[in-house]
């Protein structure tokens, strides 16, 4: 009769299985005084090695405004981070700092990191007041929750990740200024997994790093003037895999709009053409995705997602993610109303670079 020890499941439990999730302060900041007329900028904060970094969750809060008349603007109370950035242990980008709070806010929403990832619902967000906004946002590091593909290495502090963070000015904030603007703090904490054992206490072998590691996906911008009428525009960014994409239509004074947005958008991946449908449809399906039906979405916004192959926002299977080289066409063309006359089209992208391929 076979004893216990040849019987004994010696199959390596998985990474998420013997890690723990990890989280600890890494910096706080508030304005002198109230928001101003310069923008005001803060940091490098070198973010506190931990484990394996997941996400960097951001508490803003105001305190000490009067509000008068004060009414916010169209991006607000997210656009008072005019600027978040993340770098790399080597300095690299990872989030770009033409990321705003607003394009921070809809990537939390519509970017597929958590099954209830709406930040406009947070418990104790205060999005309307004047004088004491509160909200929460995430810088995402991890794409997956559920085997942390994507975490990177944060065990040594001698080489850090790096936050910038610049806040706007009230009159970018305030559509009408109040009596006087809040006072910003702005507080960080680090999410990370634990460094597993390379055995438990049984003497089970364990996995000690997450799946590819090295694993990294960026966020960025890049911005096309639009003209009333068909416009045509070549996507920038190539070369890593495409997780998704974002437009946020902009009339001539900034204010994003749905109404001029075409009614025959059609994407095109090299000769394939991936999209051709209405502004409403494109709407319907980024609710869908995102697990939104029943909830206002943002005017002006249209998410482009390819994370739907999971049970739920937040662990996709990563099968349909766009692959592109460096000369790969990616086409946007479609027929734009009279309200976007003079205006932009923002495009935020979502790409990765897999340490394991596809």
């Amino acid at each position: 009769m076979p004893n216990a020890a040849s019987t004994k499941n010696t199959a390596t439990i998985p990474f998420i299985r013997a890690a723990h999730k990890l989280r600890q302060p890494a910096f706080q900041f508030s304005t002198a005084g109230a928001l101003g007329a310069t923008v005001q900028d803060f940091g490098p904060f070198d973010i506190p090695s931990g484990g394996f970094l997941r996400s960097i969750l951001l508490e803003v809060t105001g305190s000490a405004g009067s509000a008068g008349a004060g009414v916010l603007a169209g991006d607000a109370p997210w656009n008072i981070l005019k600027s978040v950035e993340l770098a790399d242990v080597n300095g690299q980008a990872m989030v770009y700092p033409n990321t705003d709070g607003y394009k921070l806010m809809i990537h939390n929403r519509f970017g597929g990191f958590r099954y209830a990832g709406i930040p406009d619902l947070a418990p104790d967000a205060a999005l309307t007041s004047i004088t004491a906004p509160v909200f929460y946002l995430r810088i995402p590091v991890e794409i997956d929750s559920t085997d942390g593909y994507g975490s990177l290495p944060n065990l040594n502090a001698a080489e850090p990740y790096r936050v910038r963070i610049s806040l706007n000015t009230a009159a970018n904030v305030f559509a009408t200024a109040p009596t006087t603007a809040p006072v910003i703090t702005v507080k960080a904490w680090a999410e990370d997994w634990s460094l597993p054992a390379a055995v438990d206490g049984m003497g089970n072998p364990q996995e000690t790093t997450p799946p590819d590691m090295n694993t990294t996906q960026y966020l960025s911008t890049f911005i096309k003037p639009i003209n009333q009428g068909q416009n045509t525009i070549q996507f920038s960014r190539t070369g890593n895999l495409l997780r998704g994409f974002t437009c946020i239509a902009r009339t001539a004074a900034g204010v994003r709009d749905t109404a001029g947005y075409p009614d025959d958008m059609t994407v095109t991946w090299d000769r394939y053409q991936l999209f051709k449908e209405s502004k409403a449809v494109r709407r319907l399906v980024m609710a869908e995705n995102a697990g939104q039906f029943g909830y206002t979405l943002p005017a002006g916004v249209f998410h482009y997602g390819f994370t739907e192959d999971g049970a739920a926002p937040g662990n996709e299977k990563r099968n349909l993610w766009l692959p592109t080289l460096q000369p790969t066409s990616i086409i946007f063309e479609g027929t734009f109303g009279a309200s976007l006359a003079g205006g932009t089209l923002e495009i935020m992208t979502n790409d990765v670079a897999a340490s394991g391929g596809r």
